[in-house]
C-alpha cells in the first residue's frame, strides 16, 4: 500500500511540475553541457508526463512541499559549486549569506506541512535572497564589460539612440564575447528585436538597462507571492514561488543582461488577462512573441489553441508582433535582418551549449543540426504538442514543452532554461487556480441541488 501511494504521489501533476521547474533550474546552473542537457531532457520528459500521463492527484502540502524543498536544496548545492557565467566581486562577497537564505527557503518549504510558520519563513527567505544578491550588485561599483557582450550591446544601442543613429546598423559594434571566435571578432548591429530596443536599449540611454530585468522578475515573484497566500492544500503555489525566488541562475541572468525576464513578464500579463480582457492579453502576448526570435516556434501552439477567442487572439497577437518590426524594417530592412537573423546564424557551433549538441561535444562527438532542420523539426514538434490545448495553463505548459524540445535539439544557454522554469511555474499556478475555481463552482452547484 505504501509503495502504491508513493507512486501516486510522484505521478501527481503538482509534483511533476515542481520537478520540471527544478530540472530546468539545474540545467540553467550547470556549466557542464552533459549535466545541463541531461537535466533539460529530464525536465522536458517530466513536463510531457504532467500534461498527458499524470492523474492530477493532490496528496497534501507535505507531499508537494517536501519534493519542492528537496529539489530546491539539490539545485542550490549545484549552484553553490558551479559557475555558469561572470558575476561581480560584490556578489561573491555575500555568496555564503545568499546561499544560506536559499537553503533556508527550500528547507522551510519541505517543513511547511508541520506549521504555517515554515511557509512564511520560506517565502520571506526566498524573496530576501533575490533582494540581497541583486541589491549588492546594483549598489556596488563594478565593471560588467569584460566579455559580457549582451550588456555592452544594450549600452551601444542606447548610445546610438542618443546620437540619432540606427542601432541595427554599424553604429552598434561590440566585441564578440564567445570564447570560440578569434579575438577581436565584432558583433555589428543590435542583436535584439525592437521590443527589446524600446525597453533595454531605451533605458540604457539614462541608466543601467538591467533594471528592466529586475523590475520584470520582481513583478513575477510578487504575483506568485500573492497567489501563494491563498488557500492551497497541495502547496503548489508556495513551492513554485520558492523555487523561482531561489533559482541560483538569477545573478548571472541579471548581470549579463539577458532579456528573458521581460519576456516572462509579458507572458504573465497575457496569462492573467487571458479570459477577462482577451484583447489586452493578446497585445501582451504579441509583445512577448516579438521579444525573442525563438518565440516563432510558438506560432503553431497559438494557432491550434481551442476556444471561442482563438482567431481574435491569434490575429491580434501576431499582428502586434509583426507591427513591432515595421519601424526597423522601414528604416533599413537589410541592416535589421542582418543584425537580428545574421548575427544568430553566425554563432555557429558552440561546444559549451547546454543542449544535446553540447553533451555530445563533451563526449568527443561534434554534431550541429543545420539551422533549416532545426527550424522544421521545432515547428513540427510544436504542431504536435499544440493539439488539444483548451485552457490558458495548457497553452503555456505546451508552449514550454515546444520550446524545451527546440532548445535541446539546437543550442541553449542558461537564460533559455531560466525562461522555461518561469513558464512552468506560472502555468502550474494558473492551472491550480482554474482547478480551485472549478471545484468551488461544483460545490455551489451541489449545494444548490441539495
Amino acid at each position: 500500500m505504501a509503495i502504491s501511494e508513493s507512486r501516486l504521489r510522484i505521478r501527481s501533476r503538482p509534483v511533476a511540475q515542481v520537478l520540471a521547474v527544478a530540472s530546468f533550474s539545474a540545467a540553467a546552473v550547470s556549466p557542464r553541457p552533459l549535466i545541463a542537457a541531461s537535466a533539460g531532457v529530464i525536465g522536458v520528459a517530466i513536463l510531457a508526463l504532467s500534461i498527458w500521463r499524470t492523474d492530477g492527484a493532490n496528496s497534501g502540502i507535505g507531499n508537494t512541499g517536501i519534493w519542492a524543498g528537496a529539489a530546491g536544496v539539490a539545485v542550490v548545492l549545484i549552484g553553490q559549486y558551479q559557475t555558469v557565467g561572470p558575476v561581480p566581486q560584490s556578489a561573491l562577497d555575500v555568496r555564503q549569506l545568499w546561499v544560506g537564505l536559499l537553503a533556508l527557503a527550500c528547507v522551510s518549504t519541505a517543513l511547511a506541512t508541520r506549521t504555517a510558520m515554515f511557509r512564511r519563513v520560506a517565502m520571506a527567505a526566498g524573496l530576501a535572497s533575490v533582494l540581497l544578491i541583486t541589491g549588492v550588485m546594483v549598489a556596488s561599483d563594478w565593471d560588467s564589460s569584460g566579455g559580457v557582450d549582451v550588456y555592452r550591446n544594450h549600452q551601444a544601442a542606447g548610445d546610438a539612440l542618443l546620437d540619432g543613429e540606427n542601432p541595427y546598423g554599424e553604429a552598434v559594434q561590440v566585441e564578440n564575447g564567445s570564447p570560440f571566435v578569434p579575438e577581436g571578432t565584432m558583433i555589428v548591429g543590435y542583436s535584439y528585436p525592437p521590443v527589446i530596443l524600446a525597453t533595454y536599449g531605451l533605458v540604457a540611454t539614462f541608466t543601467d538597462p538591467r533594471i528592466v530585468s529586475l523590475l520584470a522578475w520582481l513583478g513575477v515573484l510578487v504575483w506568485l507571492a500573492l497567489r501563494s497566500r491563498r488557500s492551497d492544500e497541495s502547496g503548489l503555489k508556495h513551492s513554485m514561488l520558492v523555487l523561482l525566488a531561489t533559482a541560483p541562475v538569477w545573478p548571472v541572468v541579471w548581470f549579463i543582461g539577458w532579456t528573458e525576464p521581460l519576456s516572462l513578464a509579458f507572458l504573465l500579463v497575457a496569462a492573467v488577462l487571458w479570459t477577462e480582457r482577451p484583447i489586452a492579453s493578446a497585445v501582451a502576448l504579441g509583445l512577448a512573441l516579438a521579444s525573442k526570435q525563438y518565440f516563432v516556434f510558438l506560432a503553431p501552439v497559438l494557432l491550434l489553441y481551442e476556444d471561442e477567442e482563438r482567431w481574435k487572439r491569434t490575429s491580434i497577437a501576431l499582428g502586434v508582433a509583426a507591427a513591432t518590426l515595421v519601424p526597423a524594417l522601414l528604416v533599413d530592412a537589410s541592416a535589421f535582418i542582418t543584425a537580428n537573423v545574421g548575427n544568430l546564424a553566425d554563432i555557429g557551433f558552440r561546444p559549451d551549449t547546454q543542449s544535446l549538441s553540447g553533451a555530445l561535444a563533451e563526449l568527443g562527438l561534434d554534431f550541429y543540426l543545420p539551422v533549416a532542420a532545426w527550424v522544421l523539426l521545432s515547428l513540427a514538434f510544436a504542431s504536435l504538442v499544440g493539439r488539444g490545448s483548451k485552457t490558458r495553463a495548457d497553452f503555456f505548459l505546451r508552449s514550454t514543452l515546444a520550446l524545451g524540445f527546440s532548445f535541446l535539439i539546437g543550442q541553449a544557454f542558461p537564460n533559455y532554461w531560466y525562461l522555461l522554469l518561469g513558464m512552468v511555474a506560472i502555468a502550474a499556478v494558473l492551472k491550480k487556480d482554474e482547478s480551485d475555481r472549478s471545484a468551488r463552482s461544483a460545490a455551489v452547484v451541489r449545494s444548490a441541488a441539495a
